[in-house]
């Protein structure tokens, strides 16, 4: 995927989520127990592009939540670079926001790109 953030100074983000644009209001989501790793490569397209990823974003106070979360923060390179979340000790019965990422302003727009995401 190729992701571009343009406002320079403000942040956002893209979180996927099931079911689709749900906040923890329905059912749903995915029991990921077993898995012990979430990854993903990345890379920047002129490196030092900071980026947090992140997994688990709806918390306790929704009915339908997520019932564990990670996040890892990095600085992209220009190099495709594998990246992982460990999951050892997490319950992963209901994901229901699997995958996302967030960047705040950095003085300009960037763009990077994601691939190969998966729970092993």
């Amino acid at each position: 995927m190729k992701l571009q953030y343009l406002a320079p100074g403000q942040w956002g983000g893209i979180i996927w989520q099931d079911p689709p644009n749900d906040w923890g209001d329905k059912p749903g989501g995915y029991n990921l127990s077993g898995a012990t790793k979430l990854t993903f490569w990345a890379r920047g397209e002129t490196g030092g592009e900071k980026v947090k990823f992140v997994f688990g974003v709806i918390k306790r106070e929704k009915p339908h939540f997520d019932t564990a979360s990670g996040e890892l923060d990095v600085v992209l390179t220009r190099d495709w670079t594998q990246y992982s979340i460990d999951l050892a000790g997490k319950d992963l019965s209901r994901i229901k926001t699997g995958f996302g990422w967030t960047v705040s302003g950095q003085g300009k727009p960037i763009t990077f790109y994601v691939d190969d995401v998966k729970y092993e």
